[in-house]
């Protein structure tokens, strides 16, 4: 979440991104597991949020 309002997200938009990040922990088998994927995370955002978000998102994240 804060991370994204530091790059500009509105606050919709950063809480959107840190969800799904809380999404990859509790999917990882361990507390520092998870990875992050961009391709993988904009498709798991737009599915979830619609394709506006994921525009949204995409402009903050690194490539």
């Amino acid at each position: 979440l804060l991370a994204g309002l530091q790059h500009g997200l509105d606050m919709e938009r950063a809480a959107q991104l840190g969800s799904y990040i809380a999404v990859l922990v509790l999917e990882a088998m361990g507390p520092q597991e998870w990875t992050f994927d961009r391709t993988e995370a904009l498709t798991r955002i737009a599915g979830a949020y619609g394709q506006e978000a994921a525009n949204d998102i995409a402009a903050v994240l690194p490539h």
